[in-house]
């Protein structure tokens, strides 16, 4: 499985309205292998897939047990343009959909999963 999970944003919000979807994928995967694991995971058709890799980041805060520091992994976030609108909530309410697949959402930017 490519994709980790939908990647929500105020601006992937707006997008959403032009068929815009924004996903979090493991970072070795390249266009191809997303377009076809989109298309088997969907049923549609994508048009384009543009590809953002982000670099690790140090991350730290002062907790009552002290100063913790930590690494954020490295991630690949996906912009897919389908040729038409998905309801999401129509794909995930299927009886042939198998729960372990399916993508996690997320409101927050800061909480991204290990893309391992």
């Amino acid at each position: 499985m490519i994709l980790i999970k939908i990647f929500i944003t105020k601006k992937s919000l707006i997008n959403e309205k032009n068929n815009f979807y924004t996903f979090i994928t493991k970072v070795n995967c390249n266009k191809k292998q997303i377009k076809k694991e989109i298309f088997n995971l969907f049923g549609h058709k994508v048009i384009k897939v543009k590809t953002i890799l982000y670099p690790k980041k140090d991350k730290s805060k002062f907790t009552k047990k002290g100063f913790l520091k930590g690494k954020m992994s490295r991630f690949k976030k996906i912009i897919v343009k389908f040729n038409k609108k998905i309801n999401f909530n129509k794909l995930f309410d299927n009886k042939n959909y198998n729960g372990d697949k399916k993508i996690e959402t997320d409101n927050t930017k800061s909480e991204i999963q290990s893309c391992k």
